[in-house]
């Protein structure tokens, strides 16, 4: 048995936003071809059949993104789950999840999440003014509202839905307040994510765009995003921010469950709609292509990353993360900042190396804290 967790786009990168910051739309700009058309058929059949002979009972998470997965329809999905269902063997865990911009609804969605129990994570920056300022439409128009319309209509059918919020220069600076919007909106499964720099733009104003962050801006706001969070938890309020729970889990003896905390890359299987796969989701491009799901099975994809070294490549970090005392937390970060890094600045170092130092220095002791109360409740 082993287990497998595959990233489809069935879409490709096409989208029906067009947000300023979307890294995708970077990775598609600097390959030999960008978007693909929609995933057919038989790319479909050999991803399912593929995923089946390589786990051999073992657990198998489809996930779906984009540009904007939920473009393919939901007859594409109907499909899809008709064929795992056709070949998954009795007890094997099957996880699907979708991360979507969240402005494509209506009844037949909403029933075929519930019915085949879809985790929907949605794009979502904070308030209004904060979310449209990026994420707009083709025509130019905001997509704020349309947004909250989706959720609400996905909490008031209990469908579960977590927050990802883009950290830019427009929200950067109001973390209490995404946070405590987020929260009122019943949305307490969040992920915050820096923005991207451009990966080919090192020669002209070195990979920085209008919306990027300092690593200074980036460690005010996690100290602050961790004072309101710090709140909740100790008054026994539920609410969970992954990069916050990834470092309990390491204070705690647990490997991280995110690949950017583990200090090296993990092979994610990013299967685009031709079938081209990729190691990592920031790394879909021409030189990092390991195959085809439409020639290649799993094992020789396995066998295709391992002969390229990026595993192995990802390793590499700045020589003073040897010696750091929070390198068992911070890991080196995530290697795709490490290369931003590397344009803007010359080295390997993690491009909010000083963010996580001064951010650890400051919160410690209360994940301490956190970690004692944990233990105590497991042993009462």
């Amino acid at each position: 048995m082993r287990n497998l967790s595959v990233l489809i786009k069935p879409m490709s990168g096409m989208c029906n936003l067009n947000c300023d910051y979307c890294f995708y739309q970077d990775e598609i700009r600097n390959r030999s071809e960008g978007n693909y058309a929609m995933m057919n058929d038989e790319t479909m059949k050999a991803i399912v059949q593929k995923a089946f002979h390589h786990s051999k009972g073992g657990k198998i998470s489809f996930c779906f993104q984009g540009g904007e997965p939920m473009l393919a329809g939901v007859e594409y999905y109907k499909k899809f789950v008709a064929l795992v269902r056709a070949g998954v063997e009795k007890n094997q865990i099957i996880d699907y999840s979708i991360q979507t911009n969240g402005t494509i609804l209506n009844e037949d969605w909403i029933n075929f999440f519930k019915e085949n129990q879809f985790l929907v994570g949605v794009s979502l920056d904070g308030e209004l003014s904060q979310h449209d300022y990026f994420r707009k439409y083709i025509n130019g128009e905001g997509s704020f509202v349309d947004v909250m319309k989706t959720i609400d209509l996905m909490m008031k059918n209990d469908i579960p839905v977590n927050a990802l919020a883009v950290i830019t220069n427009q929200n950067v600076s109001r973390a209490r307040q995404t946070y405590d919007f987020l929260k009122c909106h019943n949305l307490t499964f969040m992920q915050f994510i820096p923005v991207i720099d451009s990966f080919r733009q090192s020669h002209q104003g070195k990979g920085l765009r209008r919306f990027s962050i300092s690593p200074k801006e980036y460690e005010g706001f996690l100290k602050n995003l961790f004072d309101a969070w710090y709140k909740d938890i100790m008054d026994e309020k539920t609410v969970s921010i992954r990069l916050f729970e990834n470092v309990l889990m390491m204070m705690m003896g647990y490997e991280p469950e995110s690949c950017d905390m583990k200090g090296h890359c993990s092979i994610q299987y990013v299967i685009e709609s031709n079938g081209n796969v990729y190691p990592c989701d920031f790394y879909c491009l021409d030189e990092y292509r390991i195959g085809n799901i439409n020639q290649d099975s799993f094992e020789d994809l396995s066998k295709a990353v391992k002969g390229m070294l990026f595993v192995k490549e990802s390793y590499n970090q700045a020589q003073v993360c040897v010696s750091c005392k929070w390198r068992v937390l911070c890991r080196g970060g995530c290697r795709r900042y490490r290369e931003m890094a590397g344009v803007q600045n010359g080295t390997n170092l993690f491009k909010y190396c000083q963010s996580y130092r001064k951010f650890f220095e400051y919160s410690y002791p209360r994940f301490n804290e956190i970690v004692k109360v944990i233990r105590q409740k497991a042993n009462q």
